[in-house]
Formats: structure tokens, sequence, C-alpha cells
């Protein structure tokens, strides 16, 4: 789960403000990580504006090492990416297998 400086914020949470999305960073964690986030299908970070992609996964308590893609806005993206207000950044595992 995220760690003290990370802001989720879940549609319809009681005794919380919804903000708007374009102040905050919509992700979508893919499958299996979503274990990481207690289940969610969407999240909505605020204050990630500036930061990277790598370190908002971490705050999120999903290793890195696991996300094999990022697609911010459909477009695929390095985990060095600077995070911009409004962004969709959709989080895709790992697969194995043979």
């Amino acid at each position: 789960m995220c760690s003290s400086d990370c802001v989720v914020r879940r549609r319809g949470e009681p005794g919380s403000r919804w903000v708007n999305s374009m102040a905050s960073i919509q992700v979508i964690p893919v499958g299996p990580l979503r274990r990481y986030v207690n289940g969610q299908q969407i999240l909505h970070l605020e204050d990630w504006a500036g930061r990277v992609v790598r370190e908002m996964i971490e705050n999120l308590g999903i290793p890195s090492v696991i996300v094999g893609a990022v697609l911010v806005n459909g477009q695929l993206v390095q985990k060095d990416h600077l995070l911009q207000d409004g962004q969709e950044v959709k989080l895709i595992p790992l697969l194995g297998g043979g």
C-alpha cells in the first residue's frame, strides 16, 4: 500500500473530498499488480506531478521489477518518465510462462 507521502483518493470514500481528475494522476494497475493496492482497479494520486513513474510505483508498494511496461495516456514510456497532472498511467505486469 502507499507510503505516507502518497495521497490516494477513492470515489465515494467517506470523509474525503474527491479531487478533479485533472489535478491528479490516474493509475490503473493491471492483473496481479492490483493485489499491491488492495484490489483497486483505478487509483487517483495527488501531488505526483514532476516526479518519476518508478518512484510512484515504489510508493504504491509495487516492486518496480515486476512492472514490465508503463503506458502514459496510451503511449509506452520508461520508468523515469516525469508525471504530469491529468495523466493516465497504466501499469502492466511482466508475464512469464513456457
